[in-house]
């Protein structure tokens, strides 16, 4: 058995496996990419009644939102609803006009498979395209259907129905003279 003398070992330390700092950044980086394409094409593959329940307590969440803002700045909002979704306005200067100060006041669009009904004081009322009534009458101005007042008061009494095409889900949000908007079970 033969020994190594001091002078024959290396001065120089064992090499040690392990990852470099760019490579653990590059697998950070590829999880997060591919964490954030799960989330995105989650929303996009969740089940029919989660999707529903999400748009009804959107719709229940803006209605909430544009009423305290309304009696907040003593401003008179008011809700236009048609098959495909619905457009927070605002009354000022005399007209009616789309809000679009706050993200969560802009015009929202249903996805494709749900369609919007609603009932102003219990009877069906007929919602039809804002776009179908301008190209009819250029002059026309387009009104919300449902009026948030700035005394706190919503009218008429209404209820936003949003249901899936071709299946038997929906699902609703009530709101009353009071002010108070409620959700709606099938």
């Amino acid at each position: 058995m033969e020994r190594k003398s001091n002078a024959q070992q290396s001065t120089f330390p064992p090499l040690q496996r392990g990852f470099t700092l760019i490579e653990l950044l590059v697998v950070v980086s590829i999880i997060a990419i591919a964490f954030s394409a799960f989330i995105m094409l989650g929303f996009s593959f969740s089940n029919p009644e989660d999707a529903l329940r999400t748009e009804v307590q959107r719709l229940h969440a803006r209605l909430q939102f544009a009423h305290e803002q309304g009696v907040m700045r003593g401003e008179d909002y008011g809700v236009r609803f048609h098959p495909q979704g619905y457009r927070l306005m605002r009354y000022e200067n005399g007209k009616w006009a789309d809000l679009d100060t706050d993200k969560l006041l802009l015009p929202h669009t249903l996805p494709e498979n749900m369609r919007l009904d609603l009932a102003l004081e219990g009877i069906s009322a007929i919602v039809t395209e804002p776009d179908a009534e301008l190209k009819k009458n250029p002059e026309h101005e387009i009104r919300p259907q449902v009026f948030l007042l700035s005394s706190g008061e919503t009218t008429p009494d209404f209820e936003v129905r949003i249901r899936i095409s071709g299946a038997d889900l929906s699902r609703a949000v009530h709101g009353n003279i009071n002010g108070q908007y409620e959700l709606v079970k099938d």
